[in-house]
């Protein structure tokens, strides 16, 4: 389907309101922290085109947060349809949402300053300078050819040793429910979504990107495509994709691997190639900005209690699945 595929390129910038946030130069970023730990939230986006925001209605957003207008204007999309009419384009309208910022808040922040110090950074394709942000977000703006290597580029500008976590997350994206504890998380691994997965034991309709409510897995073979709208990766990883450290181990895809594709593809080959193993994320939601997918559709059926997967009667622990790419050549 048209929707799975990413194109490319970058749509002109002009003709869209700009909206005036604080921005840092293009050195990293390194805030200071009173000793406890820290985690840091990269919202990795483009700025929609004068045709894209045309047709992507803002007129329900909050104006009264700096913040809803400053999201309002990004996606996390490197393109959507070209707009040939708004029906390409319609179920953006749908999907938007009154309290963009506050819902990132509510099941982000929130949650996670119990625990974290957080801060928030901001990558994106351009914007003018000025106030207008909350003082805890800072900005960098950069020219890039996708969203992944925005975000690649984006990882080159945080100071990683500050955070124990960094969390990227598309400026679209709109939470059912809060992230997970993460203290429960193992940092030997990367925590993402699944585009695909089959024959892995206790995954539900939370740990997917795709065929939400299905109660089958959406893949034959046995194991994962990674998700990239959102995902958390432990700081320890980050000089490995920065390829400033060298991988702590080899992974192959076996024969039995379930295809690795698209967009979501090329990020599933990159961590493996740069040995670090995923463990199912549960963060339902849906983007805003819709590629004719039908996210928001899809995903409000098990929005509030999530569908058990069956992924095969040879299913695996997600331990075992990972023993099935070690090399042990």
């Amino acid at each position: 389907m048209l929707c799975m595929f990413l194109l490319r390129f970058m749509i002109p910038f002009g003709g869209v309101t700009a909206v005036r946030l604080s921005t840092t130069s293009q050195n990293t970023t390194s805030l200071i922290h009173n000793n406890n730990p820290a985690v840091a939230i990269m919202i990795v986006g483009r700025r929609l085109s004068p045709d894209e925001a045309e047709k992507s209605d803002s007129s329900k957003v909050d104006s009264n947060s700096p913040m809803n207008e400053i999201l309002s204007g990004l996606t996390g999309e490197d393109q959507l349809f070209p707009m040939v009419n708004k029906k390409t384009i319609g179920v953006a309208k749908e999907n938007q949402q009154d309290d963009i910022w506050g819902n990132m808040q509510t099941s982000l922040h929130s949650p996670l300053s119990k625990t974290y110090e957080v801060d928030t950074i901001l990558c994106v394709d351009s914007y003018d300078i000025d106030g207008s942000a909350p003082l805890n977000v800072q900005a960098h703006a950069f020219p890039a050819k996708s969203q992944l290597e925005r975000w690649h580029e984006c990882l080159k500008r945080i100071v990683s040793d500050k955070y124990e976590w960094i969390i990227k997350v598309r400026p679209d994206y709109f939470y059912y429910k809060p992230i997970p504890d993460l203290s429960t998380f193992n940092n030997n691994y990367i925590y993402t979504r699944f585009r695909l997965a089959g024959g892995i034991q206790h995954l539900t309709s939370d740990h997917f990107s795709y065929d939400y409510c299905a109660s089958r897995c959406n893949a034959g073979g046995i194991g994962y495509m990674n998700d990239d709208m959102l995902f958390v990766m432990p700081a320890s990883v980050v000089s490995i994709l920065n390829g400033t450290s060298l991988p702590k181990q080899h992974l192959q895809a076996p024969p039995s691997w379930v295809p690795l594709m698209w967009p979501e593809g090329e990020w599933s080959k990159l961590l493996l190639d740069a040995g670090i193993l995923t463990m199912p994320l549960a963060a339902p939601g849906f983007p805003r900005h819709d590629r004719g997918c039908g996210h928001h559709g899809a995903s409000a059926p098990c929005a509030d209690v999530p569908v058990a997967k069956n992924c095969g009667d040879d299913a695996m622990e997600i331990s075992d699945v990972h023993e099935t790419l070690r090399d042990h050549h």
